[in-house]
């Protein structure tokens, strides 16, 4: 009986990517399973050594592993690409052959030792424009909007590159992507001295969406707290400070949060 499966890899900082499709080998599972734990050169070793993979599935397991090999070359990340242009002529709209264009976009991004930042771009905005159901356009949006935004941009380009990547932001729709699209937004303008409406506005975002690591929970409460407070906004402002004392009552900033909570109840505010 056929079942759905999930394929696990830690693929750069803080991403996890995920794969659905059929059922998998069991020794391409395993390498996966080792990948996870960051043995890539076992889970590598395995993968080559096993003969009876799923073909495609095979091929672009051993594509991704190459580009977490240790030490990085360029031939390994050379190779993977071109493993991963096959396996898009082969078939470019399976979960294969789609997740295989995200990551020649991640390599023009990251991995190659001269980044192409527009060669990156183009193939984002391709995948967006053929696949927008895709579960990865998420990723796609989140890495094109670090392309869009940390460029060497102009004070008068920053507002419309901004107004630009908030329009990609419906594309955004499970939780964890939206707290990563919204802090990345919120945490862009107020570094830039942007619009503080806009900055709160992303940050309440994220907090709706639900940021389930509790040390970047707690300092989206403080930043919302401090914001709407300097925005005048006092409801909002003793609401997340409420929200930081009854979760974080053991933070350092328990007490700082506790006073100005206490000044914004008693009608003053300093």
């Amino acid at each position: 009986m056929k079942k759905n499966w999930i394929y696990r890899l830690f693929i750069g900082i803080g991403l996890v990517f995920q794969l659905q499709g059929e059922t998998p080998d069991l020794a391409l599972e395993d390498s996966w399973k080792q990948a996870s734990l960051f043995l890539f050169s076992d889970a590598y070793q395995k993968l080559t050594e096993t003969k009876t993979l799923p073909v495609r599935q095979g091929a672009y397991a051993k594509a991704i592993l190459l580009l977490n090999l240790q030490p990085k070359t360029e031939s390994n990340v050379q190779q993977a690409a071109e493993i991963l242009r096959h396996l898009i002529t082969e078939k470019k709209d399976d979960e294969v052959g789609i997740a295989s264009k995200y990551f020649l976009g991640r390599i023009a991004q990251i991995h190659q030792e001269t980044p192409d930042p527009v060669l990156a771009e183009k193939i984002y905005r391709e995948l967006i424009q053929e696949f927008p159901q895709s579960p990865l356009v998420e990723q796609v949006v989140i890495k094109l909007t670090l392309i869009r935004l940390y460029s060497n941009l102009t004070p008068l380009e920053i507002p419309k590159r901004l107004a630009e990547v908030e329009e990609l932001g419906g594309l955004v729709k499970t939780p964890a992507a939206q707290v990563c699209y919204h802090l990345l937004l919120s945490d862009y303008i107020i570094r830039l001295g942007g619009n503080k409406e806009t900055a709160l506005a992303h940050l309440m975002a994220a907090e709706h969406a639900g940021i389930r690591r509790s040390t970047s929970r707690g300092d989206t409460y403080v930043r919302i707290g401090m914001l709407a407070r300097e925005l005048g906004k006092k409801a909002i402002a003793q609401t997340y400070f409420k929200k930081f004392t009854d979760e974080f009552q053991r933070d350092v900033r328990a007490f700082a949060v506790k006073t100005l909570l206490a000044e914004l109840q008693s009608g003053g505010q300093k």
